[in-house]
Order: C-alpha cells, then structure tokens, then sequence
C-alpha cells in the first residue's frame, strides 16, 4: 500500500505536543501547579504567583530557588528532560513534586512561554523565549536569583481547551484553593498568590503548620483545631484535626500530605469518616490537615498526569495507622468529650453497642 492511501499516520511534532499538553494543562490551575510545584523542588523560600486578567490568560510565578543555566534552560523545555529521576526505578524513591518533564514543554506547547533564570554562583540571568512551540537561545539578562516564568496567551493555539474554561471566578477560586493547600503542606515557604492589585494569599514562611492554616483559613477553624501525632509500622502522622464543633457539608475541608506531596485518596477519606462516625450528624465532615510520612517505595505516585492520585502498597496498614491516630488525639481533648459521650448511644458499625461506647471513651455507667 502506498504512503499516500495508508490510514495510519505520524502525527507531526508540534501537534504531537499540544495533545500531550492536554494532559497536564487542562486549565490555568494546572499551569500555577506545575510552576510553583518546579520551584518547590528548586529549594524556593519564597514563591510568588501573580495573575494580570480575569480569564488568567497571563501568569507569572517567580521564586528564590536554585536557578538554572543556560544550557539548563535549554533543556527544560525539552520533552521528558528533568532534572528529578535519571532512570526508571527513580520512580521507586521519588523525593520531588515533578518527576516527568512534561511541565514547561506543555506549557509552551499552548501559550507564549518566557523564562529568565539565574544561578546564585552566575554573574549573569539569562532569558529563554519560547513561541509556538520552538524555543529561541538564551540571552544575557538581569534579575536575582531564582526563576520567573511568564505565561501568556495561555490557550491562544487551543480554542476548544479555552470554550470548556468555567467562569473566571471559578478559575481564580481553584487557583486560590491550590496555593492555600500548598502553603499548608510547605509552612516553610513564604508564598503570596497576586490577582490584579489584590492580594489573596500571603504566608510568612516561619515553618509553623498553624500560621499557614491562619494565613489561609482565619482564626476560626484554628481555633478549633486539635494536634495530631502518631505513628504506625512505617509511617508516621502529623498535623492538625477539627473539633466536632468545626464541620463542613462536604469533604472538601479533608487535606491530605503524602510526604508533603498534595493528594486525593480514598483510603485516607475512609479513615477520617470512620473517626468522626459517631461525633457529628449525618452528611457533615469535619476539617482535617493530615500529614503523611511513608517510605517512597510504599507509595505510587506515577498514576495520573496530574500528581493528585496515588496508591498505597499497604492501604489497610494506612488506614489503620490514621484510624487510631485520629480516634487518639480526639479521646485526649477534653471538648470533644461531651460529643463523644453525646453520641455513645450509637453503635459503631460492626461493634456491640457496649464497645461502641468503650472506643469512645463513653461510659457504660
């Protein structure tokens, strides 16, 4: 058959690459994901993301970390170059937020991409264009240490990308929710999120779980937050836990870190709900800020472009680890028992009525 009547066809590159870039940018929360998630794995104290229109068409985020090269910067716009995993088993310990090299070449694939970039032993920033696609050489330039990346025109080559967009203060709420659940998980970075004049999220960086929970929730749900320690086989738990009294209609006041990493899991939610099962009324959730240490090889986080799913290789030894965890710091706060005993009447499920009671510190008498 010849070339011209066969079916099958290479796809060309820069198509190749917008397809992909689907992917990873499914919106503009993505874009703030995969930047301030590269400058947290390049050491940045200090993070600042900035939003100049509605439709957050133009980002910039720009950090203090370690910086790069000129030859580092050509590379990083490269398909599956990164600076984070050197062969497959990397994978089996992975110690970054990025791992795939897939963040700047699909950013650039789908806007106007401009890097700048210096390193702290370079006399010199330079700056890396990249348009439709194909990136020019850096050029000499002046700035501090650290990266700033702009973005602009995000979705001008991708209008069917752009059409599904939801309004713009859904977008700016996501973008908002995602740093403020980044500044929780690294207290020890200073972040402050810009749209327009206004400043939506500022964080000191003093390392403190609680100024960060402060800086992004208000006083109120810290207020009424409980400490949380514990530890299982190969995991350790930390963090803060809402009071009976602080609860939401939905889950999405849970908060799980895997060692520091943002993610969604459904073991963790399971562990959280069976907890807090005979302390509040049906189709209310409590606010948690949970705090994962595991052993890289005990965890996958290779699951779905977007980093936020992950799978336990012990999930039951999880479960178990943050159940009691999570009943201990309740039973040692001495607010949380006029609810426990309030509620001891209701059986936990699978448990007599008698021991029901015992798990949560009620009385039989």
């Amino acid at each position: 058959m010849s070339e011209e009547n066969c079916r099958i066809r290479v796809l060309d590159c820069h198509t190749a690459n917008q397809i992909a870039a689907g992917e990873v940018v499914e919106r503009p929360v993505s874009v703030v994901k995969e930047l301030a998630e590269n400058a947290i794995d390049a050491g940045a104290t200090k993070i600042t993301i900035r939003l100049f229109d509605a439709q957050c068409e133009k980002i910039k985020v720009t950090d203090n970390g370690g910086g790069m090269s000129p030859e580092e910067l050509r590379l990083a716009v490269q398909r599956h170059a990164t600076s984070k995993i050197r062969i497959a088993t990397d994978l089996d310990r992975l110690a970054t937020l990025g791992f795939r090299g897939e963040a700047l070449p699909s950013i650039a694939a789908i806007s106007k991409l401009t890097i700048t970039s210096k390193r702290a032993d370079s006399d010199l920033a330079y700056t890396l264009r990249v348009r439709d696609g194909k990136a020019g050489l850096p050029e000499a330039d002046a700035a501090a240490t650290g990266t700033t990346v702009l973005v602009e025109q995000l979705f001008y080559n991708a209008p069917a990308r752009r059409k599904f967009l939801k309004s713009p203060r859904t977008e700016l709420g996501l973008i908002s929710e995602l740093i403020g659940k980044l500044a929780i998980a690294h207290p020890h970075i200073a972040f402050t999120l810009i749209n327009g004049n206004h400043r939506l999220v500022v964080t000191d960086g003093s390392g403190v779980l609680e100024r960060a929970v402060l800086a992004v929730y208000g006083k109120d749900v810290v207020n009424d937050l409980l400490p949380l320690n514990g530890s299982g086989d190969d995991y350790k738990i930390s963090g803060l836990i809402g009071k009976p009294t602080l609860n939401r209609s939905n889950r999405n006041c849970y908060h799980f870190f895997v060692n520091r990493r943002t993610v969604r899991s459904q073991e963790l939610s399971q562990a959280v709900d069976n907890a807090y099962h005979t302390l509040l009324p049906a189709q209310r959730y409590p606010c948690v800020f949970l705090f994962l240490e595991a052993p890289a090889d005990s965890i996958d986080v290779n699951v779905h472009p977007s980093k936020l799913e992950i799978k336990f290789r012990d999930s039951q030894a999880v479960r178990q680890a943050l159940g009691g965890a999570l009943k201990s710091s309740l039973l040692r706060n001495q607010a949380v028992l006029p609810h426990l005993t309030a509620k001891a009447q209701e059986p936990i499920p699978g448990l007599p009525v008698s021991r029901s009671i015992l798990a949560y510190g009620g009385s039989l008498t």
